[in-house]
């Protein structure tokens, strides 16, 4: 390796002293390639060093640019006599010029007169734009959470904007965070992030990065008195971020409770039992209001709606029990209505219930009778029918008039009526009559009894003539 460095040396100074002419500068390759780099950058350094203004040497080319297309480098004619490419010899066209185009690299230009004096630039052809890499999880279109990260494939990056800010590089230089805390400070929404390298290529990406993470569940068990409940969520969006809310324990599952009455039905309970562990158990007194809901009738007994109820957890239950309670009233009979016979010999009672007139009792009555008026000789007298009735251990008694008894008619004697005193219009008191006297009185007497027995006869043959 010492052998070689000291030929390049040599050569390096007998092409400065001209004493090779007309001969193409071969560059040996090293075996090592390391050592041959190093040499290659010692021997522009001292080419360099002999020039004093490299651009009146070359044009259309910068020391030290990048360069992202072909490069037409143009060499002062005095300085055309010896024109390499890293090293390598390389002709000019007719007009000293060269075009530099070939991979993406570091190129050394170096060109020197006849007499030696020589000159050298160093440019880099860039023609690939930057890439984000593959291990980077940017992405064309992503959405981002809170932090966005982006690294890319550029030896040569320049800058990068998002949304027109500059962002901070990371150390590598092949990158940038944006996060809070930073030198970045995140900025939230649509992003546009242009990449540049030093040669002018660019990479452009859309992404959008939210200003929160966007969580769904992934897991959830629901809380109950035996077992803690959760729910575990992710980030749809970057799916990473997770979450973790603890639930607790939870309440009892009660349903519906039992409720247990009283017979009466003035008192009630409730019992609710966990659905989850019915071993988990609460009685509560129940708050019992009552309503009528069938009123008691005169035979009937009434019923009573009982509703007891309870709170539990803010909800309310109910439950209602029906109790025949309310005593019949029984009948409240007043004064009967009598009704009588014609004649007043008999009658009944008829009892209406006040409280429902159309239940009625009609009793017998034991009747009984007195004269009220007794009759005389022309007038017909009056009897009081008086009728009894017995009922739930009252008598009741109603009187009826009927004037039903004969005149008795004057009853005569001795020329007046025994009864009334009223005299006799057909009464002759006894007169002493002489015998001639009560002779004439036979004679009329029995002339009229003749008379009689003639029109007797005479209208029994009328009767035989008329049948």
């Amino acid at each position: 390796m010492g052998k070689q460095r000291i030929l390049l040396r040599l050569a390096v100074l007998l092409f400065a002293t001209g004493l090779l002419f007309g001969m193409q500068v071969l560059v040996v390759g090293a075996s090592d390639a390391t050592a041959s780099a190093a040499l290659s950058e010692e021997i522009a350094s001292e080419s360099r060093a002999r020039v004093i203004d490299a651009e009146s040497i070359f044009s259309g080319i910068t020391d030290g640019a990048y360069y992202n297309h072909p490069v037409t480098v143009t060499v002062n004619e005095a300085y055309a006599d010896t024109f390499t490419v890293n090293g390598t010899a390389t002709r000019l066209d007719a007009n000293n010029r060269f075009v530099l185009d070939g991979a993406d690299g570091a190129y050394t230009l170096a060109a020197a007169d006849a007499a030696g004096n020589s000159t050298a630039v160093t440019v880099t052809l860039d023609k690939t734009a930057p890439a984000i890499k593959s291990s980077s999880k940017l992405k064309e279109g992503g959405v981002y959470c809170l932090t966005l990260t982006g690294t890319f494939d550029e030896a040569n990056m320049d800058r990068i904007l998002v949304n027109g800010t500059k962002m901070a590089l990371g150390s590598n230089g092949n990158g940038f965070t944006m996060t809070s805390g930073s030198m970045n400070k995140p900025i939230f929404g649509a992003l546009e992030i242009v990449v540049y390298d030093k040669a002018g290529n660019t990479l452009t990406v859309h992404v959008t990065l939210n200003a929160e993470h966007t969580y769904a569940e992934t897991e959830r068990v629901e809380p109950t008195c035996l077992v803690r409940g959760h729910i575990r969520s992710r980030c749809t969006v970057c799916e990473i971020a997770t979450k973790y809310e603890d639930l607790g324990y939870g309440a009892h599952a009660y349903g519906e409770p039992v409720f247990t009455w009283s017979d009466d039905g003035k008192r009630a309970t409730a019992t609710f039992t966990c659905a989850t562990d019915n071993s988990h158990t609460q009685t509560v007194d129940a708050t019992v209001t009552d309503t009528v809901k069938t009123p008691a009738t005169c035979t009937e007994d009434g019923v009573t709606t009982y509703t007891a109820t309870v709170m539990l957890d803010g909800e309310e239950f109910t439950a209602t029990k029906e109790v025949a309670d309310i005593p019949a009233v029984g009948h409240t009979y007043g004064a009967p209505a009598f009704t009588w016979s014609d004649d007043g010999k008999r009658a009944t009672a008829t009892f209406t219930c006040a409280t429902d007139n159309s239940h009625t009792q009609t009793v017998e009555a034991t009747v009984t009778d007195t004269v009220k008026t007794p009759a005389t000789c022309t007038e017909v007298g009056v009897t009081t029918y008086t009728a009894t009735v017995t009922f739930d251990g009252k008598t009741y008694t109603a009187t009826k008039d009927i004037t039903d008894i004969a005149a008795l008619g004057h009853t005569y004697k001795e020329g007046k009526c025994v009864n009334c005193g009223q005299a006799d219009p057909r009464y002759v008191a006894d007169i002493p009559k002489t015998g001639a006297e009560v002779g004439a009185l036979w004679q009329t007497l029995l002339l009229v009894l003749v008379g009689i027995g003639s029109m007797r006869t005479a209208m029994q043959a009328r009767r035989r003539k008329a049948f």
